[in-house]
């Protein structure tokens, strides 16, 4: 289960608590002071994993863009996955935003959701839900 974890800013303390899905900043500074403040690194990360998708939402705001499942697309390595998450772990990122297209459909989904864990960074994916792979479901349950 990942833990409630904390980063330091040099106008306070940014807390994230991922079972509520909630951040919270402790600060000596008037609150109409902060809003000048930078953080020193982002907060959550939205990925966008694929824009393949086993859907045609009317809604969808990749609509035009979307591939089919079928199609070829170029991905990242597993390698470069793994710096990119790094990386964000190391900023002390706390949140991950899979989305895509259908996040799902990334050859790497299952590991990219275990190496976020693995650096204690909370996953959120955004996805339709119509035919998650079950390796895919298999990481969700775990991690």
């Amino acid at each position: 289960m990942l833990q409630v974890r904390t980063r330091e800013e040099i106008f306070g303390t940014v807390t994230y608590s991922p079972q509520e899905d909630r951040f919270s900043l402790e600060s000596k500074i008037d609150k109409e002071l902060l809003l000048d403040k930078k953080l020193s690194a982002p907060l959550s990360m939205h990925w966008i994993l694929t824009i393949k998708c086993n859907a045609r939402c009317p809604y969808c705001y990749e609509l035009p863009y979307l591939l089919k499942p079928s199609d070829r697309e170029d991905t990242l390595s597993l390698e470069d996955i793994e710096n990119v998450i790094e990386e964000f772990g190391d900023m002390f990122g706390f949140r991950l935003y899979l989305t895509g297209g259908e996040p799902t459909l990334n050859p790497f989904a299952p590991e990219i959701i275990r190496l976020a864990y693995e650096m204690q960074i909370k996953t959120v994916i955004n996805s339709n839900g119509i035919k998650i792979p079950e390796n895919v479901y298999e990481a969700i349950r775990k991690y």
